[in-house]
């Protein structure tokens, strides 16, 4: 089980580290941005983006930032993606299925197993969206199920809008 060690006061003004340990990876985030926001007394709304695609995160995140008061954080895989679910409680989760180590499908059982972390809307967006897959998604609990081929077709902002209730 993942667990949180503060790194100790702030690193500059409003950055704050965390390090996350898990049995599988040891990394430490920094995200300037809502440590910022949150010093100023904001409300944000946290998205967390997991994809193993770079490009398609930095995508989705150019897209995000366009709202105001929301922010972005990311994740490359699985794991990360837990670590990151449990010391954030991101407000939504865009998530793809196939990447390496934890797959989309066994993150998406894990938050539906776990009581606090159930009610986090989860959207699943991925190029897999065979019925088995969507099934499975929705048996878990994803909210929807977007084909990544389809989003020209779609309002993604107001996809966003729509589950952080802005």
């Amino acid at each position: 089980m993942p667990f949180l060690i503060n790194l100790g006061k702030f690193v500059i003004d409003y950055i704050k580290k965390f390090v996350i340990i898990d049995s599988q990876f040891k990394r430490t985030y920094t995200d300037k941005r809502l440590n910022i926001i949150q010093q100023k007394g904001i409300k944000m709304k946290k998205i967390l983006i997991v994809d193993d695609q770079l490009f398609i995160r930095e995508v989705f995140k150019k897209q995000i930032e366009l709202l105001e008061n929301v922010g972005v954080l990311e994740a490359a895989n699985g794991n990360e993606a837990m670590g990151k679910i449990k010391v954030v409680r991101p407000d939504l989760i865009l998530l793809d299925i196939v990447m390496p180590g934890k797959d989309g499908l066994e993150v998406l059982k894990d938050i539906h197993d776990d009581v606090e972390l159930r009610d986090i809307p989860v959207v699943i967006i991925s190029s897999h969206a065979e019925d088995e897959k969507v099934a499975k998604a929705k048996e878990y609990g994803a909210r929807e199920f977007i084909d990544k081929a389809q989003l020209n077709n779609i309002d993604f902002n107001g996809l966003i809008r729509k589950y952080l209730e802005i």
